[in-house]
């Protein structure tokens, strides 16, 4: 499930930093791929670029309390453009908020969302974690995407996550 946190959000999370404190011994810790979704847009086509440039996703809903079945019902979701500008280095990256959102002019949208994925997969694009104690992990969420591969028992790894900033999402075509 590759995705960008708190992308329904009108303020996305800026900087993630994620340390492994505490893992169960004899456990494995999983791992982790993440993806520069900046390098992710050059490897675009001109057609592709032209017809995301228009339009706008929005998450269609988020797991953060699955426990609470209102809260989905209870977020509002933000839609953003499908191409985001870096505030700070002003490049150009795809914003992936996650599989479950909706795009215009839907078949066009699941061929994209399918290149995408087919891009995200391609080892030349991932840089892969295998968790271990104490492993930190600080990544820029406006131009990374991340995607947990499993590989772990519930309850045997213990996290502490610290989330730098929020912004609003846009696009300076």
């Amino acid at each position: 499930r590759w995705h960008t946190d708190d992308s329904w959000l009108e303020e996305v999370v800026d900087i993630n930093c994620i340390h492994m404190y505490h893992l169960v011994p004899t456990s494995k810790g999983g791992q982790t791929r993440f993806v520069d979704l900046e390098k992710i847009y050059t490897l675009l086509d001109k057609n592709t670029i032209n017809f995301i440039k228009k339009v706008k996703v929005a998450l269609q809903w988020s797991a953060d309390n699955k426990n609470d079945p209102t809260y989905r019902a209870l977020t509002e979701s933000h839609a953003h453009k499908a191409l985001r500008t870096h505030p700070e280095t002003g490049k150009t990256s795809v914003y992936y908020p996650g599989l479950t959102t909706i795009g215009k002019d839907q078949d066009k949208w699941s061929d994209y969302t399918y290149l995408l994925l087919k891009l995200f997969e391609d080892k030349e694009n991932i840089l892969s974690l295998n968790w271990e104690e104490n492993d930190l992990v600080i990544w820029d969420n406006r131009c990374t995407a991340h995607c947990l591969m499993g590989g772990f028992e519930l309850g045997t790894r213990v996290f502490n996550k610290i989330e730098i900033g929020k912004s609003k999402p846009y696009y300076d075509g």
